[in-house]
Formats: structure tokens, C-alpha cells, sequence
């Protein structure tokens, strides 16, 4: 429940940050009446810590880098399922691929005490080979299944890594290149990567529905670049002018 709280906060701020207190207000509805809420709670699924640490990397990242990092690294180490919605961030500027890569660091190293509590070999087994090993499942929210009812056998095992990896090439190339628009495309290439995966639940579209109302609050309709306490625009707000052309002005 306080990660809930903390990722409808960090997704309200940003949306007042951008676009103004009536963009927050929107968002804000979105996330109260967000019908995946009741059953993330009641199974406790922890694809909302990853949630809500994505939304406070992006609310932190512009003045407290490292500790935007950090929160980002713990929601790494939880579970992994929304990182392609970091992929395009990832692709196209330097400076989120350095904080990612940084992450994924401090999550290795969140995660190196358990793996030496149960051994490397074991650790890697039940956090890795189990999810490649296990076979699909039947009453999956996916193609696969739908699939399986239809013809009475699985898709072949390279249709799900094609499928994705065509639609991440062809979602890099995409202009212009936009906070937003690098949620609303990665959310378009979640939802595909999960409707032809091996299995996909509820709480995998939660990310989808999560990573469009983030794309939502990150919608500038403010006049010129964000501009930090320093006085000069922030990291974002030059990545939103280098987006639409207008950083030589």
C-alpha cells in the first residue's frame, strides 16, 4: 500500500512538474480509479515497487542524481518485468543510459548477499533458469494461449524473440524523441512483447497501464525548458529541446 501511495505521488508530481496542476489532477484521477490496483494489493505482486521506483528516478533524477539511482537500482532488484519501458530512455541519450547502467550495478549488489547466502549456482537457477525452463501456461492473458485453445499446440519457441526484437528496432528509430513519446512507445513494445510471451498476467499489463500514465504526466504544456535551481534548464528539459528541434535557439 505505501508503494502504491508513493508511485500515484511520484506520478502526480511529475505531471504537475510538466504540465500544471490540471495535468495532475488527471493523472491523479487515472491512478484512484486504476481497476489493477485492488488485485496488485491483494497478491501482492511487487511489479509496484519497480513502478514506483522508475516514477522516482524520474522525479529525482534532475537534482538528486544519486539517489534517483539508487531508488531505481532497488526497484531493479525486485523484479525485472518493466524494464523494457526503460529501453528506449536507455537507447537514445547518454546520460539515463549512464544512470540505468549504474542501477543495474547497485541492484547486482542488493542481490550479492542472497546469492551467496544460497550459492551462485542456486541463486542464478531460481532468479534465471527457472523462468527460461518453465513450460507455458494455458490460462495466460497472451497469444500463446489463445494459440494453444485454437490448434492444440504452443507457438514455436522463436516467433516470441522475433516479435520483439523487430518491434524494439522499429520503435528506437521512431521521432521525435521525447520523454513522453519514449513511454508511449515503450508501453507499445510491452504490450507486444507480453501478448506473445510464454505466459502474461494481470500484473504484467499493469505495466503497460502504468508506463502510458507515466507518458501521460510527462506531457509538457508549459512555455520553455524546465530549469533546475541553478538557473539552467535541467537534464530533461534539454533532452525535451534536443526532442523538438529547438536547442540551437
Amino acid at each position: 500500500m505505501l508503494a502504491v501511495l508513493a508511485l500515484i505521488a511520484a506520478v502526480t508530481i511529475l505531471a504537475n512538474r510538466y504540465g500544471g496542476w490540471e495535468q495532475a489532477w488527471r493523472c491523479l484521477a487515472v491512478c484512484l480509479t486504476l481497476p489493477f490496483f485492488p488485485r496488485m494489493l491483494l497478491l501482492a505482486w511487487p511489479e509496484i515497487y519497480l513502478m514506483a521506483a522508475i516514477a522516482f528516478w524520474l522525479v529525482l533524477r534532475d537534482r538528486h542524481r544519486i539517489s534517483s539511482v539508487v531508488i531505481l537500482g532497488a526497484g531493479l532488484a525486485t523484479v525485472p518485468t518493466a524494464v523494457p519501458l526503460l529501453a528506449l530512455p536507455f537507447l537514445w541519450w547518454r546520460p539515463p543510459r549512464l544512470e540505468i547502467l549504474v542501477a543495474v550495478v547497485a541492484a547486482a549488489a542488493i542481490s550479492l548477499p542472497f546469492a551467496i547466502w544460497v550459492g551462485p549456482a542456486l541463486f542464478i537457477d531460481y532468479t534465471l533458469w527457472l523462468q527460461v525452463h518453465l513450460q507455458p501456461r494455458a490460462d495466460g492473458l497472451d497469444l500463446d494461449a489463445a494459440f494453444l485453445r485454437l490448434t492444440g499446440s504452443w507457438l514455436p519457441i522463436w516467433v516470441w524473440p522475433a516479435v520483439a526484437a523487430i518491434t524494439l528496432a522499429l520503435v528506437a528509430k521512431a521521432r521525435p524523441r521525447s520523454w513522453p513519446s519514449a513511454f508511449f512507445l515503450g508501453s507499445g513494445f510491452l504490450v507486444i512483447a507480453f501478448l506473445y510471451a510464454k505466459w502474461a498476467f494481470l500484473n504484467y499489463y499493469f505495466l503497460v497501464a502504468m508506463g502510458l500514465i507515466l507518458a501521460m504526466a510527462l506531457e509538457r504544456h508549459r512555455e520553455g525548458p524546465e530549469v533546475a535551481a541553478s538557473g539552467q534548464p535541467t537534464e530533461s528539459g534539454r533532452e525535451l529541446l534536443v526532442a523538438d528541434g529547438s536547442a540551437g535557439r
